[in-house]
């Protein structure tokens, strides 16, 4: 039961990354009508 919990959460956590990866590059294609929330974005990192 483990080490089903434990894939479990490694492809629920690349899934989330690949999601995240996805939304990010969606902001930055419309870097001229949302380039404010991109730049606070950035500043997180």
């Amino acid at each position: 039961l483990q080490r089903y919990t434990r894939t479990f959460l490694l492809n629920f956590s690349n899934f989330c990354l690949c999601f995240a990866l996805q939304i990010f590059v969606l902001h930055t294609d419309q870097k001229n009508k949302q380039q404010k929330s991109i730049m606070s974005f950035r500043s997180l990192f």
